[in-house]
């Protein structure tokens, strides 16, 4: 199997925007498949910008077969590297556990079912984001009060958070 490489960030950022159509209009299924693996890359992408350019680090972050290849190693050592906060670990830590039980299940599972419905609801980022000038909450809590939506704004938040600190972030000497 050919490796699957980092792909840059840049290239990720661009391709956010046709995303946001899929993520309105996809079934549940799609929604969570789509937005965790996009999730996922721009992971991948981050902490490539911290890695040496070198094969060492492509070989750890192949999908396929990398040391790094899943979600929950990843966060966790963008979380110990300092490049994501505490929140924002709990919050991917949750996402993975929800992108796992939709894509083991043998049935499709919807936002609308209790095991979603539970997991969505230990979603906290989004909650505790304010603006910088008031101190207010970024987001009315009427816009994610449904689980699909809180969802979705926590997905989009945190990868672009992510995307943020990628492309701000020089590769390492």
């Amino acid at each position: 199997m050919k490796p699957r490489i980092p792909i840059p960030p840049e290239v990720l950022s661009a391709d956010g925007g046709r995303l946001y159509p899929l993520l309105n209009e996809g079934s549940d299924f799609t929604v969570v498949i789509v937005a965790l693996s996009y999730l996922d890359a721009c992971l991948t992408s981050l902490l490539s910008k911290c890695f040496r350019e070198s094969s060492i680090s492509d070989e750890l972050l192949d999908a396929n077969k990398g040391a790094l290849s899943t979600l929950t190693s990843k966060t966790n050592l963008a979380y110990v590297l300092g490049l994501i906060d505490k929140p924002m670990l709990q919050d991917l830590i949750v996402l993975a556990r929800l992108r796992n039980l939709v894509a083991h299940s043998h049935f499709e599972l919807a936002f609308h079912s209790n095991e979603l419905q539970d997991l969505c609801g230990q979603l906290r980022y989004i909650a505790q984001l304010k603006d910088a000038g008031t101190g207010n909450a970024i987001f009315d809590p009427d816009q994610y009060r449904a689980p699909r939506n809180k969802f979705i704004l926590t997905a989009i938040t945190l990868w672009n958070r992510v995307l943020l600190t990628a492309l701000d972030t020089k590769h390492a000497a």
